[in-house]
C-alpha cells in the first residue's frame, strides 16, 4: 500500500516540527528536499523520505509564519495602551476576566511612541484582567476598550501526550497574551458592531436570555461562562461535569 506509507511520511513529517526545541530554516529544508527528490525518489524509501522532508518543511513554513506574528520582544518589556475590539468569549471566573480581543491601536504608556506598535494592528490577543470583588468590569463582545496592558509571548508547557498549551495559542493565531494593569484610564464603551464568528456567538448569546439556567446553557453553547453561579459551580463539581465547561463553546 504505498499511498499509505507516503501518506504516513508527509504526517511524521508534519508531526515532527512541533516538538523541536527551535525552528530550522525553511529554505535549507526546501534545497534539501528539493536534492533529496533528484537523488531518492526512485526508491520507494527514498521517496517515502521525501515526503518526511515535504510535511517537515510545510510544518517548518507555517509554523515561522505564526511566530513571525507574535508580539516583538520589545513590546514585552513595559507597558503599553491599547484600543482593542472585544472578540470574546468574555468569560469570568471569580475575580478573573478573560477575553479574546483584536489590536485597533497601540501606543508606549509612558512616551506615546514605540518600536512595533503600528505593526500589531489587526492582531489578536488573549488578555487577563483581575478586578476587586466590589468592580467588575462590564465587557461584553463587540465592545471598543482602551486599557493599560502588560504584553508577554505566547508560551506554555509542552507535556508529552498532553495538552500543548503554546501551540493551541499559535492555532488561534494569537499574537501575544497579557493582564491588564490597573489605571484610570481603562474603560470600555457600547458594543459596536460585530462580524465574522463573534456575531454568531452574540447571536446565539442573544437567543439563550430568557431560558431557565441560561448561565449554563451560555458556557456551553458559546463559551462565556461569566453567568454560571457559584452553586452551579458547586453542583458540576460534585458531579464531575466541570470538564463539559472546559471544552464547550463556539
Amino acid at each position: 500500500m504505498p499511498s499509505f506509507y507516503y501518506a504516513l511520511m508527509l504526517l511524521l513529517g508534519l508531526l515532527a516540527v512541533p516538538s523541536l526545541p527551535q525552528l530550522y530554516s525553511s529554505q535549507i529544508l526546501l534545497v534539501v528536499t528539493a536534492i533529496a527528490a533528484l537523488c531518492l525518489a526512485p526508491s520507494r524509501i527514498g521517496l517515502g523520505l521525501v515526503f518526511f522532508l515535504g510535511g517537515f518543511c510545510i510544518a517548518t513554513i507555517t509554523l515561522a509564519s505564526l511566530v513571525q506574528r507574535q508580539v516583538p520582544d520589545n513590546l514585552t518589556q513595559h507597558d503599553v495602551l491599547v484600543d482593542v475590539t472585544v472578540e470574546g468569549p468574555v468569560t469570568v471566573e471569580g475575580q478573573m476576566l478573560r477575553m479574546h480581543a483584536t489590536v485597533k491601536g497601540m501606543r508606549g504608556a509612558e512616551s506615546g511612541v514605540c518600536d512595533g506598535c503600528a505593526e500589531m494592528a489587526g492582531r489578536k490577543l488573549r488578555l487577563s484582567w483581575r478586578f476587586p470583588a466590589y468592580s467588575r468590569p462590564q465587557v461584553g463582545v463587540g465592545q471598543s476598550c482602551h486599557l493599560r496592558l502588560r504584553l508577554k509571548r505566547p508560551r506554555g508547557f509542552v507535556n508529552f501526550g498532553g495538552f500543548d498549551y503554546q501551540a493551541w495559542l499559535l492555532n488561534q493565531s494569537l499574537s501575544a497574551t497579557g493582564y491588564v494593569k490597573r489605571d484610570s484610564s481603562n474603560i470600555c464603551e457600547q458594543a459596536g458592531a460585530v462580524g465574522g464568528l463573534a456575531r454568531i456567538r452574540l447571536a446565539a448569546q442573544n437567543s439563550l436570555n430568557d431560558l431557565p439556567h441560561q448561565g449554563i446553557f451560555r458556557a456551553l453553547v458559546t463559551g462565556d461562562r461569566s453567568e454560571v453561579s457559584p452553586a452551579q459551580w458547586q453542583v458540576l463539581q460534585a458531579t464531575g461535569t466541570t470538564h463539559l465547561m472546559a471544552i464547550s463553546g463556539l
